[in-house]
């Protein structure tokens, strides 16, 4: 019962998917009937997961628009050298001024756990293996083509088969360090003018988020988290663009450390688990070209980039001496013309070395 309830909540807040018009001019029914599809071999790499190969299927790509109704809908399969495994399914449905995405995901991850802080000691890290499901859903209104507001569910669920077993996890003194789960609810506010899902070269978009998760919606940790994202994108001359993010989270209560903010997610010369704590701050900076289609240098591109960063335990200890910085450039390939999806291949160096990371889509 306690894994069927948010569940049963979960598939009810995706069932709002269906809100619209089920009709044959629902876009909807349109795309289940006559689906445009793309079936890809995926390839990434970065230090944390070493090589990974995968595949997916992309259900109307490319077909995201602020102006139309839409239905997209994505399912990837990843394995890694180190036996890492994941399965995501996300799909997302746009009806008139109504919004619903979700996503399912289940992951069984070799990690490595480093410690709390801004200034841990690479040295004393211990590996363990994270058994992760996760469900989210969203529903959102739009009020006119950039601004909307949402309301949000969320139930995760971790265990871990494999760990240290003289490793400071095992004394389940972390917080998040035995199996539980943690369920929350929430509200989201955004305004993009962006002019493009992918890669925009113009526009601002900004958005807060807040959550509350609860031991009494079924999770087992009481605590507030809480996000601030801000992007800004600005063409230059010869189709240069400059995107700019300032990225602020902050987590109050008993929070599981599987939850902390990761600074490894914002800088890209740390893996992603390298510096955890209640909140962070980045800032990030990147210059970006992609070749004109008349050029012989087309689909390719290129960035380069900066980024600084730290976490901290309360807002109040946030040290700016203290920061982490990540500078690095990278290739880009465009794998579909609308809307630029493209495939990347990043280097970032950082005070600990350095990292090559390889996937899909920008950073931000």
């Amino acid at each position: 019962m306690r894994l069927l309830k948010p569940l049963l909540l979960m598939a009810l807040l995706g069932l709002t998917s269906l809100h619209a018009q089920f009709t044959r001019q629902s876009a909807l029914y349109k795309a289940l009937l006559n689906p445009k599809y793309i079936i890809m071999p995926g390839f990434s790499y970065s230090s944390e997961t070493s090589a990974v190969f995968g595949l997916g299927v992309y259900i109307n790509p490319g077909n995201v628009n602020k102006r139309s109704n839409f239905f997209t809908f994505d399912t990837t399969a990843k394995y890694s050298l180190k036996e890492q495994f994941e399965l995501r399914m996300r799909p997302t449905y746009k009806s008139g001024s109504w919004k619903v995405k979700s996503e399912a995901k289940f992951r069984k991850w070799p990690d490595t756990f480093y410690g709390i802080g801004n200034e841990t000691d690479k040295d004393l890290s211990e590996e363990y293996t994270t058994n992760k499901y996760i469900l989210k859903t969203e529903l959102h209104k739009y009020f006119n083509e950039y601004f909307s507001l949402g309301v949000g569910a969320d139930w995760q669920h971790y265990d871990y088969p494999e760990h240290d077993e003289e490793g400071i996890l095992s004394s389940l003194t972390i917080p998040g360090s035995e199996t539980s789960e943690v369920a929350g609810l929430g509200g989201m506010l955004e305004f993009d003018t962006t002019d493009g899902p992918y890669f925009p070269y113009s526009g601002v978009k900004f958005t807060l988020s807040a959550y509350k998760y609860m031991e009494e919606a079924y999770g087992d940790y009481d605590f507030e988290k809480y996000h601030i994202d801000l992007r800004t994108y600005y063409s230059l001359i010869n189709r240069t663009v400059v995107a700019n993010q300032f990225d602020f989270e902050i987590n109050q209560g008993d929070v599981p450390f599987y939850m902390m903010a990761k600074l490894g997610d914002q800088l890209r010369a740390y893996s992603s688990n390298r510096f955890i704590d209640k909140n962070r701050i980045s800032f990030r900076s990147e210059s970006r070209f992609l070749f004109p289609k008349d050029t012989i240098l087309y689909p390719f591109g290129y960035v380069v980039f900066a980024e600084a960063g730290l976490v901290s335990p309360t807002i109040e200890a946030i040290a700016y001496d203290d920061l982490k910085y990540s500078v690095g450039t990278g290739l880009r390939y465009t794998i579909i013309e609308k809307n630029k999806f493209n495939f990347q291949c990043d280097i970032a160096w950082g005070d600990e070395g350095y990292e090559i990371k390889i996937g899909g889509k920008e950073e931000f």
